[in-house]
């Protein structure tokens, strides 16, 4: 693994995928320390965020269900009075 830095950040263009493009040389750096975890470490919570998916289907899915009695009742009501 090779740990280099440029003279100047700024003409650092981002190229996608989290790769950089740039015309100026890279500088070997020999003073650094890796750290795992500390770029990429997720900043939520799987298992809540999955309860909070779960309570918000039973939700719409009980809204659907109501609108669904609504109409059915709204139906048979109309079927009641046109006799």
């Amino acid at each position: 693994m090779v740990y280099i830095n440029f003279s100047d950040l700024k003409f650092l263009r981002k190229s996608g995928n989290g790769y950089f493009n740039t015309a100026l040389e890279p500088i070997p750096s020999e003073n650094f320390q890796l750290l795992q975890g500390f770029l990429e470490e997720s900043n939520s919570k799987p298992i809540l965020e999955t309860t909070k998916l779960i309570d918000l289907q039973k939700k719409f899915s009980m809204s659907s269900n109501l609108i669904s009695d609504v109409y059915t009742m709204q139906r048979n009501s109309f079927r009641l009075i046109s006799k």
